[in-house]
């Protein structure tokens, strides 16, 4: 058995629908066919519009009474209120945010009364999510908010989004032309392992409560519309494996530490953001098996360890990198075995190698030392490709 070969019950990344191809092309268009193009920019057709109040989803049974004297709803609280986000607990009580709506909902739900605590804030949780990610317009959402147990909501994701207790372990929903922002209430769910929302239409930023969704080790909200910086706390997450936040518009740089606070990474994805400053030397101390970086600002030089022995993808395209690409180091320092990089992407910087020294990555096409299919660059040599 393959050595590298990852557990199917515990499957990382991201399957990408169709059409967020199709819309990868609508913003290369946009973007442009120029070398030091940086910024993915979404076409106007894409973007959700601001203004008008939110359209909450219908309550399949109203309550009768009053929260204040519906013992259910008691229940409910004493459940949820402990942990509520200070940030968004005053609105609980306010009609017409999904926080009130969630619980609402919740409170009218069969035998809700014999649910556990941790029951009671997963399935909160999960219906705040439909309510905040317009939920009624997902292309697959039929079951959500409905008598089954939440974690029999899902029809898309493959594998049991729950542990053997029952709590959510995966977070999955990609391609759902979900809308809105992260809702703080997240982090409630402490059991997660894996939140995956890429490919759809969510905006704003990361919250700081998620900090606390210790166990977590793959995060993914590549192709929506998030700006502003990465906050510090996603390059702490210890059980960190697989990172992608690839198409949005996020800034910030890279922390020298990530290799200490992450020493588990194997891939990040960050391509076609605002991150600026400097790739981290100590990024040679990490396993690495793909590494996507292109489409920044990021500056200074390439360190020269990049190259892990497991390293199948290495894209640095369209930034600002000076110095030499170490080609002695990707081409020769695992001697003795083969090679299992397969792309290479260097074009739209300022490196100053020489043809020849290029040329030494040639030797990764021969099939006995690599699987080298792509290396491009604005460099000549008798392998390189100009996309």
């Amino acid at each position: 058995v393959d050595s590298d070969e990852e557990p199917p019950e515990k499957p990382k990344g991201v399957v990408v629908p169709v059409w967020s191809m199709l819309t990868l092309g609508v913003v290369g268009s946009v973007i442009g066919s120029g070398p030091t193009s940086t910024t993915s920019v979404p076409p106007p057709s894409i973007i959700p519009q601001a203004g008008g109040p939110a359209i909450l989803p219908n309550l399949p049974v109203v309550p009768s009474i009053p929260c204040v004297e519906d013992a259910a709803c008691g229940f409910v609280m004493g459940a949820i209120d402990p942990v509520l986000p200070p940030q968004t607990r005053a609105l609980i009580n306010v009609p017409g945010t999904c926080q009130n709506w969630s619980r609402e909902w919740l409170r009218t739900g069969k035998d809700i009364m014999e649910f556990q605590v941790d029951r009671i804030r997963q399935r909160f949780t999960m219906a705040l999510i439909y309510c905040e990610f317009n939920g009624d317009n997902w292309l697959e959402g039929e079951l959500w908010v409905s008598d089954l147990h939440e974690c029999d909501w899902y029809t898309m994701i493959g594998v049991d989004p729950c542990g053997r207790d029952e709590q959510y372990q995966i977070l999955r929903n990609y391609g759902q032309q979900m809308r809105g922002t992260l809702p703080p209430e997240i982090s409630m769910m402490s059991s997660l392992w894996e939140i995956t929302f890429s490919d759809n239409l969510l905006t704003g930023t990361i919250p700081t409560t998620f900090a606390k969704l210790s166990e977590l080790d793959t995060f993914s909200l590549s192709f929506n519309l998030f700006k502003g910086q990465v906050p510090p706390f996603v390059w702490e997450f210890e059980d960190m494996i697989y990172l992608d936040l690839a198409y949005n518009f996020f800034t910030g740089s890279i922390p020298q530490t990530v290799d200490l606070t992450e020493p588990n990474l194997q891939t990040l994805l960050l391509e076609n953001n605002d991150m600026d400053g400097q790739i981290p030397d100590s990024f040679g101390n990490l396993d690495w098996k793909r590494l996507h970086l292109d489409g920044n600002q990021l500056t200074g030089t390439i360190p020269p360890n990049l190259n892990a022995e497991r390293t199948q993808e290495v894209m640095l395209h369209n930034n600002k990198l000076t110095g030499k690409f170490p080609t002695n180091s990707f081409a020769n320092e695992h001697a003795g075995r083969r090679s299992k990089l397969e792309q290479v992407t260097l074009q739209g910087n300022q490196l100053t190698n020489s043809p020849d020294e290029m040329e030494e990555m040639c030797r990764l096409f021969d099939p006995a030392n690599g699987v080298l299919k792509t290396l491009e660059t604005d460099i000549a040599c008798s392998c390189c490709t100009k996309p």
